[in-house]
């Protein structure tokens, strides 16, 4: 294995049933999308020994990405490697019964749990109307967005990243008719923004919108699950560095 620093997108099978019907993607059945992040701030790549191990143990803010740290505060694991988006997928017609599978905000579920409800999701009942895609940012390619002389700051990365997510999954012919999204930034500005871009698309864009919309829940599973997965494989790419 080597270690990940290029940033790669990839997919789940499309669900046969969001396919079904008469060939032409405005024929396809509408499906319901909704948008979510994992790790948020990462910190790993690019940094030497001595800084990894302030950041294992530090609260940084997303500005302090690739910078100096300083001596620890507080444990937040969470901060260490990608920046993973996921979008998740279902058929509109069996939203309301996907509703009653249990999805919560990732953050509120302990590891066991999440990878429960992430076997549930690839259940070979549920892959026939539910999908998903998942974009993982490496920690080089934020560096190098944040600190250009015109910075590319978190929010624009986050932006760019759901925008190109989202046509990832339509260019796969799937007919997306409504999207519900996590806001990065203000909640209005960037439904603006969206919707100006996909105008044929209802979009709702919302504060702690993982927690009122259960197609957010599960993107969120899809982010959390293999941000943790790939943390527990994670190989530095800076010599000496073993896991804790």
């Amino acid at each position: 294995m080597e270690p990940l620093t290029k940033s790669i997108t990839f997919h789940s099978e499309i669900p046969a049933a969001c396919r079904s019907g008469d060939a032409g993607q405005d024929r396809y059945p509408p499906c319901i999308l909704g948008v979510d992040e994992a790790g948020r701030g990462p910190v790993l790549g690019n940094l030497d020994p001595k800084q990894l191990a302030y950041a294992k143990g530090a609260l940084l803010s997303p500005t302090t990405i690739a910078r100096p740290i300083n001596p620890p505060v507080k444990p937040i694991d969470s901060l260490l490697g990608p920046m993973v988006y996921a979008a998740c997928y279902c058929l509109e017609e069996r939203y309301e019964e996907m509703q009653k599978l249990g999805f919560a905000d990732s953050k509120t579920l302990d590891p066991s749990q999440r990878e429960k409800l992430f076997e549930i999701i690839n259940s070979p009942d549920n892959r026939e109307h539910i999908g998903w895609g998942v974009t993982v940012l490496s920690p080089q390619d934020i560096s190098r967005g944040m600190l250009k002389t015109d910075k590319y700051n978190l929010n624009a990365l986050a932006h760019d990243t759901t925008i190109k997510l989202l046509q990832s999954i339509l260019s796969r012919g799937i007919r997306v008719t409504k999207v519900f999204i996590d806001t990065v930034g203000p909640p209005a500005a960037y439904q603006h923004k969206l919707q100006s871009i996909f105008p044929n698309i209802e979009i709702t864009v919302s504060k702690k919108a993982d927690s009122l919309y259960p197609i957010v829940s599960a993107a969120s599973i899809c982010a959390k699950v293999p941000r943790d997965a790939i943390l527990d494989h994670w190989i530095f790419e800076e010599s000496g560095i073993q896991h804790a």
